[in-house]
């Protein structure tokens, strides 16, 4: 989004996937069950922060677009200190839902090759007469 001088919106890019009706079906049974107390998965070395239930979706710059409806529990750690909190994507039955796919590829290996050794250039002698050290 960018905003023109005055404030108004003068860009404005927005993704808005097809989400099956089935999905959207499914998230709702999901909050349903998160609203009647529905129990997380436990994690050792941290407690339940907070439960959603929503829809989990590949990032909008993508080559693909996966959709499941998910439960969303973030854990806060029992120990002080710094650090990202745990966050877990589980289905009904607190098993883990699979992340959206992302055809993020790493950059390929240099090629080894063995580098040439700079040619010795002493001033008066031809280099072909010049021995390398």
């Amino acid at each position: 989004m960018a905003l023109s001088p005055d404030g108004r919106v003068n860009f404005l890019e927005l993704h808005w996937p097809v989400i099956p009706v089935e999905t959207v079906q499914e998230a709702h049974r999901l909050q349903e069950r998160v609203r009647a107390r529905w129990s997380p998965p436990q994690l050792e070395g941290a407690h339940v922060e907070s439960v959603e239930a929503g829809i989990l979706h590949s990032p909008a710059v993508s080559f693909v677009m996966d959709i499941h409806p998910a439960i969303r529990v973030t854990y806060a750690p029992d120990a002080k200190g710094l650090g990202k909190k745990a966050v877990r994507y589980a289905d009904l039955n607190g098993r883990e839902v699979p992340a959206p796919r992302q055809f993020a590829q790493p950059l390929p290996a240099a090629p080894e090759k063995p580098r040439p050794r700079p040619e010795v250039i002493k001033p008066g002698v031809p280099p072909e007469v010049v021995k390398p050290r």
